[in-house]
């Protein structure tokens, strides 16, 4: 039963940033981003074909990060000047990037089964450590966002959500926030993936 439980933390693991953007999406912005499952996808395809033709891990994970804050600058330029809804808008990215990742891809899947990857090297040791690997770099993402949330510029983005027509009479620009709540949450989903 044990066993269970540790296979079923193991494997939710890489998808707790996803949960964050989920959550910074529709709680935080209060704005029903469906982009976020296509960033995911093009996210773990961007470094899938980067590693696949022998670029660095890193680098590729840093690649499939700017593709997810490309993906939500695209989707908070749909939306510029809300004259489109955020549901239409992150529909529309979605099958626009469900073409795309295909398109860049080549093909559907990648195997990296011999490829070196950001944590092969620790699973190879043992599994034990290859986890806990991946549960670092998923605890100081969380931390990261935790702390960017609770800063002045985290707490101007809840404002955002909440009311937006207010916070542009503050004299805040709404598009910038947008893009950038949009952009975080975007990239976060790509890291997942």
């Amino acid at each position: 039963m044990s066993h269970l439980f540790f296979d079923i933390i193991t494997q939710s693991l890489p998808f707790f940033p996803l949960g964050l953007a989920i959550y910074i999406s529709f709680q935080l912005m209060n704005a029903p981003d469906m982009t976020l499952d296509g960033s995911f996808v093009t996210g773990a395809g961007v470094f899938a074909k980067l590693v696949s033709m022998g670029s660095s891990p890193l680098l590729s994970g840093m690649a499939a990060i700017l593709a997810g804050v490309g993906t939500g600058t695209l989707v908070s330029f749909f939306q510029r000047g809300q004259k489109t809804t955020p549901l239409l808008a992150g529909i529309l990215a979605t099958f626009m990037l469900t073409s795309a990742n295909l398109i860049m891809m080549g093909r559907p899947n990648i195997n990296l089964l011999t490829k070196k990857t950001l944590v092969s090297s620790a699973f190879a040791v043992s599994e034990t450590r290859g986890y806990l690997l991946v549960g670092f770099f998923v605890i100081v993402l969380s931390l990261v966002t935790l702390l960017l949330l609770k800063s002045p510029l985290g707490l101007r983005l809840r404002a955002f959500g909440d009311n937006p027509s207010l916070f542009a009479r503050y004299g805040f620009p709404v598009e910038s926030y947008r893009c950038f709540g949009f952009s975080f949450s975007n990239s976060l989903a790509a890291c997942s993936g």
